[in-house]
């Protein structure tokens, strides 16, 4: 890896961090609110989307790997 491609490498790496824990709170079930029009939606609707949201989450998790491998960071 290039010297100048660290900080891009750390900043990959952090936002990757907080994507993945965003993911496993949603997947537990304690993050996720949802509105319509302002309205915050029943129990039913959140467990309706919360598999659209964490696949969402780890699609973008997943591009995030792919830069990084790019870089030549492996991930473990």
């Amino acid at each position: 890896m290039k010297i100048a491609d660290v900080s891009r490498a750390k900043r990959l790496i952090d936002e990757r961090l907080t994507l993945a824990t965003r993911r496993d709170d949603v997947e537990r079930g304690n993050i996720l609110g949802v509105t319509l029009s302002g309205e915050y939606q029943d129990k039913d609707m959140l467990n309706a989307v919360r598999p659209w949201v964490a696949a969402e989450l780890q699609r973008r998790i997943d591009g995030i790997e792919h830069e990084l491998d790019g870089l030549g960071v492996t991930i473990d």
